[in-house]
């Protein structure tokens, strides 16, 4: 009796090592991220095959400070929030520009990028689709052909503002850029924070520019790019993704991967 009332403390103190260590378990679990991977900066696969990207290390950073297995689902643009609400995953972190349209199906997160639009044309040209008040210039397109990202806001925005004119859509900016570089677009129109890192600061962009300002219009490009999950469920994923969000700005985590990809702020407001 002396020898087990010796042991019993042990025995307790396992128990309850053996019980927090289940407990943790229990709170850790796997988080289906959705995304294009085929998106860089933001979301691709290098040439060793292993995703990398913007997105892709501020969600292993989530995963790894609030103890969830983070696994990448890679889906095409044009059903990103249809997997979404089917259940194909549980959020989409892949550079969605929160929309009120968009908002009608799914839930946004805070912004953790701007989302705006410019125009890009080659060196020397004329082009110039925007007037000197800043509305659109849609006779500086007539008889050009302009490229954009099929199913995006850009595409949305081209269509409303430019109405009439030709216009060819890609199922990817990497083909878009390709037919810019071989002369069978005139223009293009997609993210600038995306064109300058990924073409105009590139061998084959050299010959090319932005023409225009930087459209800043909410009603098409939204109040920048957040997580989504399908509207009214996951919740507490959602909150604790803002929870993250809230850590890395103050804590300058969200600064230092940013300048890992650019020498500029593609969230202003979180830091200068």
């Amino acid at each position: 009796m002396r020898k087990f009332t010796k042991i019993l403390p042990l025995l307790m103190a396992s128990t309850f090592s053996v019980g927090l260590l289940m407990s943790a378990g229990a709170a850790a679990k796997t988080i289906n991220v959705g995304m294009e991977c085929t998106y860089p900066p933001f979301n691709y696969r290098d040439s060793a095959g292993n995703l990398t990207g913007f997105e892709v290390d501020l969600a292993n950073e989530f995963g790894k400070r609030y103890g969830h297995k983070i696994n990448y689902i890679c889906q095409e643009w044009k059903g990103i929030i249809p997997s979404l609400l089917v259940g194909k995953y549980d959020i989409i972190i892949g550079s969605l520009s929160i929309t009120e349209k968009r908002a009608k199906k799914v839930d946004f997160s805070n912004s953790y990028r701007a989302s705006t639009g410019q125009f890009v044309v080659k060196k020397g040209s004329d082009i110039n689709p925007f007037n000197e008040d800043g509305t659109p210039n849609v006779e500086a397109l007539e008889g050009k052909v302009v490229g954009v990202p099929k199913a995006t806001t850009h595409s949305a925005y081209f269509k409303a503002k430019f109405p009439g004119l030709k216009v060819k859509q890609y199922d990817s900016l990497h083909a878009m850029l390709l037919d810019m570089t071989s002369g069978r677009l005139d223009a293009a129109l997609a993210g600038p924070i995306k064109l300058n890192k990924n073409f105009l600061q590139t061998p084959e962009g050299k010959d090319y520019q932005f023409s225009g300002p930087v459209i800043l219009n909410t009603k098409y490009f939204g109040e920048g790019v957040g997580a989504a999950v399908a509207r009214g469920k996951n919740g507490d994923l959602m909150s604790e993704w803002n929870e993250y969000l809230d850590e890395i700005f103050s804590d300058g985590t969200f600064k230092e991967v940013n300048l890992k990809y650019w020498n500029f702020s593609i969230l202003p407001q979180v830091w200068r």
